[in-house]
């Protein structure tokens, strides 16, 4: 091929680049390395400057890349591969107009380019309607051009008409493999426009194994985790469970009857973004759940919860958030707990297979006497179950937690998907009222995510959770005439099979293990749980 072949080729790449890169927003100018510009060896001062012109774009050193290319241009005013990369370096610095001037310019030398390159500036303008139909032009004079087809499907997906742009990328891979990762990555996108964020994600994998290693490739793997376009969603779950310690131990242990049963379960919940900026970001939501045993209905859970999480993101790679939530519990419609939270963090990304959490959280509860592990009216004088003040078990206080996680998101090794691995290591300190709880220790856990065939994917837990308590444990000290101040060493296991049903529908069998051990009998047991359920959310 010439070396006029070769520019032509290499415009037809960034241009491909540049239109993709529009939709997700990583910068045209990185995308020049890629395509190639510097491997066009100068034979003349216009070539000379052409290739600096292009260097100075690739590093973002727009300005320069004006001068550079305007010399070239002047040079060989006739040459489409040196006018489109001008009009390239006037759109980075805003001039779009003197942009669509230089390519306008260029008509009569090769016309089935000079449409692309004038599509390719409509659309970087959002006029999606004078893009298409420049492109519709080019595809028209030359049907063999999969590039001509690949953009004009790009452009279509702007204006929603998904059904033709699927059809134009059809016709883009047909006369030209090159372009089957970039057509890929145009399939997820209109997949996630379309609210279909499974297939979306299977198109996104697909571009990343065809380009792996690239800015495309890069770029499809952090689209494939991308939310749902819609600003809300909504969910419901519905499950069914096997408990063999029917008992009130979350993080807390406060009431137990070592009794097996079933129960089912529903939740409802929403999240809502308010704001969705290139710095700030605002979200709020809630859910509501509600269970229901067989037999030991006093441990039916009623749980109402509202959040709000506000970030901000200081560089490209460090954002600062915080969280917001209340939270409501009943059991058997008695209420239970009240806790308010806050929970500022900070997130450091230095690569896009690592990010790191530190956080701190501060919770404000509230116990209700109905319930508990040992209720205060069965104490001897001198507490009085009338007077809270006097009740070594009232747990009305506060819980803080700092922390910090790493994150590391592996590569798609397999085919199957990506996975990812998080551990984490935090201190947690409780004070309460009564101080029968006063309790401070480290928690360690460890959490990875596992992708297998089918559209399986795997996830296993582990945490080990040690509380050591400030004083002797007075129902230790009642039942068991227990002296010592005790001790609490939590494991926890978890493993869960999830997958996609449909779009919307996900199911999920898990399993859970909780061995709680104690220096103070009462506190001593172990429960394995088994659930199944099944969430839609639109």
């Amino acid at each position: 091929m010439t070396k006029h072949g070769n520019r032509i080729r290499i415009l037809r790449i960034t241009g491909a680049a540049l239109l993709l890169t529009l939709s997700v927003g990583v910068s045209p100018a990185v995308w020049a390395q890629d395509a190639g510009l510097e491997s066009v060896k100068p034979t003349s001062s216009a070539d000379a400057h052409y290739e600096r012109g292009a260097r100075a774009l690739r590093q973002g050193r727009n300005e320069d890349a004006v001068t550079h290319l305007a010399q070239a241009a002047r040079l060989q005013p006739e040459d489409p591969a040196i006018l489109s990369a001008y009009a390239q370096a006037l759109i980075a610095t805003g001039k779009q107009d003197d942009a669509v001037a230089i390519l306008k310019q260029a008509r009569g030398t090769r016309s089935v380019d000079e449409d692309l390159a004038l599509g390719v500036v409509a659309y970087e303008l959002k006029q999606y309607e004078d893009a298409a139909r420049h492109l519709g032009s080019a595809v028209q004079r030359d049907p063999s051009n999969g590039a001509s087809h690949y953009f004009l499907a790009s452009a279509l997906t702007e204006l929603g008409r998904y059904d033709e742009a699927w059809e134009e990328l059809d016709a883009a891979v047909d006369r030209d493999e090159w372009l089957a990762a970039e057509v890929a990555a145009k399939r997820g996108q209109i997949e996630l426009a379309r609210g279909n964020k499974s297939s979306a994600e299977k198109w996104f994998r697909e571009a990343e194994r065809l380009a792996p290693n690239t800015l495309l490739g890069d770029m499809a793997r952090r689209t494939a985790g991308t939310p749902d376009p819609r600003p809300w969603s909504v969910y419901f779950t519905l499950g069914v469970a096997y408990d063999s310690n029917v008992n009130l131990a979350g993080e807390d242990r406060v009431s137990g009857d070592r009794e097996d049963d079933y129960r089912f379960f529903g939740e409802l919940g929403f999240d809502y973004d308010v704001l969705r900026g290139d710095k700030f970001n605002l979200r709020l939501g809630g859910n509501f759940f509600i269970s229901r045993h067989g037999d030991q209905r006093p441990f039916d859970l009623q749980n109402g919860r509202l959040f709000g999480i506000a970030a901000y993101s200081l560089t490209e790679q460090v954002t600062v958030d915080a969280r917001y939530t209340f939270e409501y519990t009943w059991t058997d419609f008695d209420d239970f707990r009240r806790v308010h939270a806050v929970e500022p963090s900070i997130r450091w990304n230095p690569r896009q297979d690592l990010l790191t959490r530190v956080f701190w959280k501060y919770e404000d509860r509230a116990f209700f006497p109905s319930r508990g592990p040992f209720p205060s009216r069965f104490l001897p004088p001198p507490y009085d179950a009338s007077d809270r003040r006097l009740d070594p078990l009232d747990r009305d206080g506060y819980l803080m937690v700092p922390g910090i996680e790493q994150y590391w998101f592996y590569p798609d090794w397999t085919g199957w998907g990506r996975g990812f691995l998080r551990a984490g290591f935090r201190w947690r300190q409780e004070q309460t009222q009564g101080g029968d709880n006063d309790a401070r220790g480290p928690v360690a856990n460890l959490l990875i995510g596992l992708p297998l065939p089918w559209e399986f994917y795997l996830i296993g837990e582990g945490e080990y959770d040690r509380r050591n308590y400030s004083q002797v444990s007075s129902v230790g000290l009642l039942l068991e005439e227990q002296f010592d101040r005790r001790q609490d060493d939590i494991w926890t296991g978890r493993v869960a099979l999830r997958r996609p049903i449909t779009d919307q529908l996900t199911g999920e069998l898990s399993y859970r293990f909780t061995h709680w051990g104690s220096n103070v009998d009462f506190y001593r047991f172990t429960r394995h749980i088994v659930n199944f359920l099944v969430t839609y959310r639109y």
